[in-house]
């Protein structure tokens, strides 16, 4: 509702046509105004005008880590491991480990443990070798699994072979 509200206003100042750049900075000040569903909302359609040469391959990175971030503040935790995925892909590609552990930490904190896991899995898999850097926070995911008592993903984390050395 902020956003849409920012939106507006900007939209009306700029007489009635905001420029991308514009509208980018409208979704980090709602971003930073925890109008996270705004964000994850708006996000891809103006990701898919970036990718097509419109913004400058760092707005379209900073672009993509609002909306990543956002998922996870929203407990969408598999769409954020999935949005990291497509963050590797571009050409300002600034994903790193402890990017999947800021997303999947957030999606914890939201209360998406499945959506957690999904991220750090991913995170593993995008840097082999360096799985030790995920384990604390499967651990993390480990305990607020048992502490739910959900059986489904207690199995989950037993199958994960690199959490049960």
């Amino acid at each position: 509702m902020k956003a849409r509200l920012f939106i507006g206003l900007l939209l009306a100042a700029c007489g009635g046509e905001a420029s991308l750049d514009e509208r980018v900075g409208a979704l980090e000040v709602a971003f930073d105004a925890g109008a996270n569903a705004d964000v994850a909302r708006d996000a891809p359609a103006l990701l898919e005008l970036g990718r097509s040469g419109q913004l400058a391959p760092a707005r379209v990175w900073k672009l993509q880590k609002l909306h990543l971030l956002a998922l996870a503040r929203l407990g969408r935790g598999s769409d954020a491991a999935a949005s990291l995925e497509q963050a590797a892909q571009l050409p300002e590609n600034k994903v790193s480990p402890e990017l999947y552990c800021q997303v999947a930490d957030l999606a914890l904190s939201a209360g998406d443990i499945g959506g957690s896991i999904d991220v750090l899995d991913a995170g593993v898999r995008a840097y082999p070798g360096r799985e030790a850097l995920f384990v604390e926070r499967l651990e993390n995911c480990r305990e607020a699994a048992s502490r739910s008592e959900n059986d489904e993903l207690r199995d989950r984390l037993a199958q994960i072979p690199y959490l049960n050395k």
